[in-house]
C-alpha cells in the first residue's frame, strides 16, 4: 500500500475510469501489520482510541507531517465531535451519498 493520502487521492482519480472495480479500499498499514513489518499498538491504546499516536511515536519521521501538519482539521473536527458541537455527515461530504441513505 501507499498510506494515506496518497490512497485516497489514487482512489479518487482512477475510480471513474475503472467502472468494472466496484469496491476500492484504502487499507493503509493493514498489510504490514498482517505480514509482521509494522507492530500493532496495545489493544488498551487501540480502545481509547490513540493508536494514531503510538505509531506517531514509533515512526516519527515518517508519520510526522502527515498527522502534524496534513490533519489538523481531521484533528478540529474529532476534537469537535467528542464536545458533541459537530456531527459527521457523509450526504454533506459526498451529496451522492444520498441515494444510499434513502433505501
Amino acid at each position: 500500500g501507499v498510506g494515506a493520502p496518497k490512497q485516497e487521492k489514487w482512489i479518487c482519480k482512477y475510480k471513474s475510469k475503472l467502472p468494472q472495480i466496484k469496491i476500492f479500499m484504502a487499507i493503509g498499514a493493514t498489510i504490514d501489520f498482517e505480514a509482521g513489518n509494522i507492530n500493532r499498538a496495545p489493544k488498551w491504546v487501540s480502545e481509547v482510541g490513540m493508536e494514531w499516536l503510538y505509531r506517531l511515536l514509533s515512526e516519527p519521521q515518517r508519520l510526522w507531517k502527515r498527522y502534524l501538519v496534513d490533519d489538523p482539521l481531521f484533528f478540529w473536527l474529532i476534537l469537535k465531535q467528542k464536545l458533541k458541537l459537530y456531527k459527521f455527515s457523509a450526504t454533506k461530504v459526498n451529496p451522492s451519498l444520498q441515494q444510499l441513505t434513502e433505501r
